[in-house]
C-alpha cells in the first residue's frame, strides 16, 4: 500500500464557488468588525489603535468608501488635515454626493480657517441634503467667518426652521 501515490481530489466547481463566496462574505464582515473596533478605540481617544483597525478595514475592502471616510475622520481628529482631505476626496471621487465626506471636508477647511472653501463644501452638502439643520448652521458659520454676518442670518434661520432646538444655530444667530 505504501507504494501507491496519494490521490489528488479536486472539489466540485460548485463547492469551490461556494467556498470562495463564503470567504468573500467573511472578509466583508471582518472589515466591518475592524471599522466598528476603530470607532470604539476612537471614542476612547485611542487613535493609534483606531487607525490600525480602520486601515485593516480599508485593506480588506478598498472600494468601500465608508472606511475611507472613517480614515479621513480619524486623520482630521489627530491633526493630519492633509491626510483627511485626501481620504475625503477619495470618497467623493467614488461617490460625488456622499454627504458625510462632503461635510467632513467642509469641517477640515473650516478648521484651517479657509472659510471660502468650507462655504463651498457646505453649500454642496446643503444642495444634496437640504433638510439637515447642522449643514445649514455650518454653512451660515462659514459665511459669517467670510466677513458677512448679515448674509449668514438666513442660513441660521433655515437651520432653526428645520430643528428649532439647534443650540448652535441659536447661538450663532444671536451673534449676528
Amino acid at each position: 500500500m505504501s507504494d501507491l501515490a496519494p490521490l489528488i481530489v479536486e472539489p466540485p466547481a460548485e463547492t469551490k464557488t461556494a467556498v470562495a463566496e463564503t470567504l468573500e462574505g467573511l472578509e466583508v464582515q471582518l472589515a466591518s468588525v475592524h471599522a466598528i473596533t476603530a470607532e470604539a478605540y476612537a471614542s476612547q481617544g485611542d487613535y493609534e489603535n483606531a487607525h490600525k483597525h480602520v486601515e485593516i478595514a480599508v485593506q480588506m475592502q478598498p472600494d468601500d468608501p465608508r472606511y475611507q471616510n472613517q480614515v479621513g475622520y480619524l486623520r482630521y481628529l489627530t491633526g493630519d488635515d492633509g491626510g483627511a482631505v485626501r481620504a475625503f476626496c477619495k470618497v467623493i471621487d467614488a461617490i460625488p454626493d456622499q454627504v458625510d465626506a462632503i461635510c467632513n471636508l467642509g469641517m477640515v477647511f473650516f478648521g484651517l480657517e479657509n472659510w471660502a472653501e468650507a462655504k463651498e463644501w457646505f453649500t454642496r452638502a446643503a444642495q444634496i441634503q437640504p433638510n439637515d439643520a447642522e449643514i445649514w448652521n455650518n454653512l451660515g458659520a462659514a459665511i459669517f467667518q467670510c466677513g458677512s454676518p448679515q448674509q449668514a442670518v438666513p442660513y441660521f434661520r433655515k437651520a432653526l426652521e428645520i430643528d428649532p432646538h439647534n443650540e448652535d444655530a441659536k447661538a450663532n444667530l444671536a451673534s449676528c
